[in-house]
C-alpha cells in the first residue's frame, strides 16, 4: 500500500508526500519486494523538491543489481552535471553506461558525459561521446543537442571540418531559431 499511496502522491506531484511514503517503506521494510521502486521514487521525490543532495544519495544508494540502476546512475549524474560536479559526473555517468541496455539511454549516458569533459575543456574526450550517442541512432531533441554540442566541441577542438559538418546539420534539420541562428554565427566564423 504505501508504494501505491507514493505513486499516486508522485502523480500528484505531491513530491514530499512521495517522498514520505517511500522513506517509510524503506525504513519500516528494509526486505520488501518493493525496495528498488522506493529507492528509485524517494531519489525521484527528492529531486522534485530540488532537494538536489538528498536525490544524489537516494539515486547512489540502488544497488547495482537492481533493475533501477543504470536509471539511477544517470539520475544521479545529471544532477551533478547540472550542479556542475563534472569529474563526480563522470564516474557515477560512466557506472550506469555500463549496464545500460537501451540504446536511448545509453544515448543519454554519453550525452551528458560528453557535456561534463566539454565543461572540463576537454573536447576531444567530448567529441568521442557526442559521436558516439549519435551513432546510436538517436532523434529529436536529444539528436539536435548531440550535433550542437559535437559542433562547439570540434569548434573548441579545432576540428573544423567536423563542426562545420554539425553545425550544418543544425542549420538544415533545426526549427528553433536561436539554435539556427547561433550554427550560422559559427558557420561564418
Amino acid at each position: 500500500a504505501l508504494i501505491q499511496l507514493g505513486e499516486l502522491h508522485f502523480g500528484r506531484r505531491e513530491y514530499a508526500r512521495a517522498a514520505e511514503r517511500a522513506q517509510r517503506l524503506l525504513d519500516e521494510f528494509p526486505n520488501s519486494q518493493y525496495i528498488n521502486e522506493a529507492q528509485m521514487r524517494l531519489a525521484l521525490s527528492r529531486q522534485s523538491l530540488g532537494d538536489t543532495d538528498g536525490a544524489v544519495a537516494a539515486f547512489l544508494a540502488i544497488p547495482e543489481d537492481s533493475p533501477h540502476f543504470a536509471r539511477a546512475r544517470l539520475g544521479a549524474g545529471h544532477t551533478l552535471v547540472t550542479q556542475s560536479l563534472f569529474p563526480e559526473a563522470i564516474d557515477v555517468l560512466g557506472a550506469g553506461l555500463e549496464r545500460a541496455k537501451e540504446d536511448g539511454l545509453r544515448a543519454s549516458f554519453n550525452y551528458l558525459i560528453g557535456q561534463s569533459h566539454s565543461s572540463q575543456g576537454a573536447y576531444r574526450k567530448a567529441i568521442v561521446h557526442f559521436s558516439n550517442a549519435l551513432g546510436l541512432g538517436v532523434k529529436d531533441n536529444l539528436e539536435e543537442a548531440l550535433h550542437f554540442s559535437r559542433g562547439n566541441a570540434a569548434f573548441l577542438a579545432e576540428n573544423y571540418d567536423l563542426a562545420v559538418q554539425d553545425f550544418g546539420w543544425v542549420v538544415e534539420n533545426v526549427r528553433d531559431d536561436d539554435k539556427v541562428r547561433s550554427a550560422k554565427n559559427a558557420l561564418s566564423l
